[in-house]
């Protein structure tokens, strides 16, 4: 497994990065294939991306799935890990796989919803009760079914799905109930039930780019962003915004996209290792940020962060219609997830 440093780069590198200088991208997949099978002669080199700080679990479990790959494989899969967004945002490095130019990424699960509506039912307001309830949703049909749609809409198989954590409210001015979320701009990700979520607990919800975030902050062109605690903190939110409502709204889900055309030019053997490491790594992931949000408190208290804990009840009464809004494309999934306790 090799990873790469977290230095942008130039037009030209980039394209040489992801195998498309010279070629169109939609064949630019061809050029990583596999020459030969797990136990062979050649080596399977194939390319993930996702755009966290290195210094995160997100990175930590993405050089989990490489390691996990290449001990699954017998060597013959070596996963190049390029973080920090070096081949691009969220948007960007999921149309990249999609194209083929990356085989692999680790990104949200709300930026499946662009292809496949109903991926973000995933996103809905306190969908989910807690870790475990999480991690029995993403080993059941359910994701599996929404990945079949999706390898059909954009030719992307999410191989798995991780905990990325529960989403806390960061704000410049305090926040201790839900009447003080009137009106303040909370920066949210473009996806509809972010901010329909937002809309309905009476905030004014602000779509930015997650890498834009901290600029807006200090300029004080949004009032505040959620996320969860440890994520917040590794953007280094907490230099420039002092409070912290711990409003738990949703859970962070975290995809491992893999090109499909790329994954079926595989020999059977490195097919099954590619899906065993990459369901292990989003476990792992999962177990990390637990372990880890559950220390940030502490961290951010000695940050100068104050911390407020909100009274649930009103919160989940104000988005108690949200899911409603979305019936159309979810159907029946918020019930079954709800169920799946």
């Amino acid at each position: 497994m090799k990873q790469t440093s977290g230095s942008s780069l130039s037009r030209r590198r980039f394209l040489s990065l992801t195998g498309l200088g010279g070629v169109g991208l939609a064949s630019g997949w061809h050029l990583l294939a596999p020459s030969g099978a797990a136990g062979g002669a050649n080596k399977v080199t194939a390319k993930l991306s996702h755009f966290f700080p290195t210094t995160t679990p997100f990175h930590t479990a993405a050089q989990k799935l490489a390691e996990l790959a290449a001990q699954k494989s017998g060597g013959a899969l070596d996963i190049q890990v390029f973080p920090a967004g070096q081949l691009g945002d969220d948007k960007a490095q999921f149309e990249q796989v999609r194209l083929g130019g990356v085989q692999m990424a680790l990104g949200s699960s709300g930026i499946l919803a662009q292809t496949v509506p109903a991926f973000d039912v995933f996103e809905a307001p306190y969908l989910f009760d807690d870790h475990n309830h999480f991690a029995k949703v993403i080993r059941s049909p359910i994701r599996q079914e929404l990945s079949e749609r999706i390898i059909k809409a954009a030719g992307v198989r999410v191989a798995a799905l991780g905990f990325g954590g529960f989403r806390n409210v960061f704000t410049k001015k305090p926040v201790g109930s839900l009447a003080d979320m009137k009106g303040l701009r909370i920066r949210t990700p473009e996806i509809p039930v972010y901010v329909e979520t937002f809309k309905a607990l009476g905030a004014s919800p602000t779509p930015l780019p997650y890498l834009e975030v901290y600029l807006a902050l200090q300029q004080g062109t949004i009032d505040g962003a959620e996320n969860p605690l440890s994520s917040g903190t590794d953007q280094k939110w907490p230099e420039v915004v002092k409070f912290v409502a711990l409003t738990r709204h949703q859970a962070t889900g975290q995809s491992f996209q893999v090109n499909e055309r790329w994954y079926q030019g595989l020999s059977p053997d490195l097919r099954k290792a590619i899906d065993e490491s990459c369901l292990e790594a989003s476990e792992y992931l999962g177990t990390l940020m637990v372990e880890r949000d559950a220390k940030f408190e502490t961290v951010l208290k000695q940050a100068g962060v104050t911390i407020a804990a909100m009274e649930m009840e009103p919160l989940r009464k104000a988005v108690a219609e949200v899911p409603k809004k979305f019936e159309a494309k979810w159907g029946d999934l918020y019930q079954k997830i709800r169920g799946m306790k």
